[in-house]
């Protein structure tokens, strides 16, 4: 963005439109015993914005992806006083196209909450372009720092919104058979060394139309395709494996009745055991089309009844995960616990087809091209991540995200080979 104070201007805005991006985070009170949020007197333009220029070399992918990585490295220190937040701008060599990278402390942002920011920011981009005159030289006027104003409101945790039961109902007809195996989950944890890594592959439009047509065929979302394809890949590529077992984070926002434009961390996970009686039936298939969709809508199915399960649960006692975790009565010894070994395979989070803000006026000469989202390597987590976003009427990208040295790199790339073959074979 050769125009810097463009976008001066929008995240100025941004930052008063969200109060999330105002906070900083107390881990521990002394009266209450609780972490809360703390609101910033003031954010300057350093504290949450980094710039970086491609190295000539990479390809723009392959620099992006290695930003990311490094950006999932680092930790946010001094809480009460920084921001949970920041904004990382790589320039491409060409200077017609930035990567604007958000990088956010889970607490105060979850998935929906990065897209929402993404929107309402380049909302404020089109109002600051709109409004850049040849008699200003293009300059477009914003105050930095920016002042946060004490009516700025605290982010509100999830919850208050939601009510936990201390004890689990029974719910025969949605329940799942208890797992029998232990899942594949790579290495055990470590902290001798983090190094977070970061790929993606990038589905054109015209392949996405196709797939969700050959999706709506099946009868199965696009979730569950890609859960089977996970699967399927991980079945055929590490023999030794038993099963797996995989979250699937979802938005709490209709429990909590808050907006999909609002920056909150307002979401829970659906854990699902793949188990061995499939991962057997997936390597002694002979890969015919048949067969292949035939796993497809198994696997699909069974994430439906999870799907369903998990909603009666929160429905008559909390999200499950939230549920744990107001069980867990002493954080250091989970911690230590969790260090022990890992207990998910993987993470699949698919955001769906996000809208994005459009010029009242054509032709314009700001546009976004696509969404990307990624998580860092998960230490004591699922060994990989699985993201999916895509932008309406444009590109969807599935984002992957490792710890290095947790997960063999071949295996990451041969699934995301994987990936992309068979979407290109279904989509022709």
């Amino acid at each position: 963005m050769a125009n810097t104070s463009i976008l001066k201007f929008a995240l100025a805005k941004n930052i008063l439109r969200h109060p999330n991006l105002c906070h900083g985070i107390t881990d521990l009170d002394p009266e209450s015993g609780e972490a809360h949020f703390t609101r910033l007197e003031a954010i300057n333009w350093s504290s949450v914005v980094e710039e970086h220029a491609c190295v000539r070399g990479q390809s723009p992918d392959e620099e992006l992806a290695s930003l990311m990585g490094k950006a999932h490295q680092t930790l946010f220190t001094d809480q009460e006083r920084s921001p949970a937040w920041k904004i990382l701008l790589l320039r491409h060599e060409d200077l017609k196209v930035v990567d604007l990278i958000l990088v956010a402390h889970h607490a105060i942002c979850d998935g929906m909450s990065a897209t929402a920011f993404h929107q309402s920011l380049l909302g404020f981009l089109l109002e600051g372009a709109a409004s850049a005159k040849p008699e200003t030289n293009w300059i477009v006027h914003s105050e930095w720092p920016v002042k946060v104003p004490q009516t700025v409101t605290a982010p509100v945790p999830v919850e208050r919104f939601i009510k936990l039961s201390k004890e689990q109902s029974s719910i025969p007809e949605t329940s799942s058979p208890p797992s029998t195996f232990t899942p594949w989950a790579a290495n055990p944890p470590t902290l001798s060394t983090f190094v977070s890594r970061a790929h993606f592959l990038t589905v054109p439009r015209h392949r996405l139309d196709s797939l969700i047509e050959f999706c709506t065929r099946l009868g199965v979302s696009l979730t569950g395709y890609i859960h089977s394809l996970l699967v399927s890949y991980l079945s055929v590529n590490i023999p030794s494996a038993q099963g797996f077992k995989s979250g699937t984070p979802y938005s709490l926002r209709r429990f909590t009745g808050c907006a999909a434009a609002e920056m909150v961390n307002h979401m829970s996970s659906i854990d699902s055991n793949w188990d061995e009686e499939l991962v057997q039936e997936i390597r002694r298939s002979s890969k015919t089309v048949a067969e292949e969709e035939q796993i497809i809508q198994k696997i699909s199915q069974q994430f439906r009844a999870d799907l369903k399960r998990e909603t009666a649960r929160v429905l008559l006692d909390g999200p499950t995960m939230l549920r744990d975790i107001s069980q867990i009565k002493n954080l250091g010894q989970f911690c230590e616990e969790s260090m022990k070994k890992r207990s998910y395979t993987y993470e699949l989070s698919n955001l769906g087809d996000i809208e994005l803000p459009t010029p009242e006026q054509e032709p314009s000469k700001l546009r976004a091209e696509k969404l990307l989202f990624t998580q860092c390597g998960m230490v004591t987590g699922p060994a990989f991540g699985c993201n999916v976003v895509g932008v309406k009427g444009g590109d969807l990208v599935i984002g992957i995200t490792w710890q290095e040295g947790i997960i063999e790199e071949d295996l990451i790339f041969g699934m995301a080979r994987f990936l992309e073959g068979k979407i290109t074979q279904v989509s022709r």
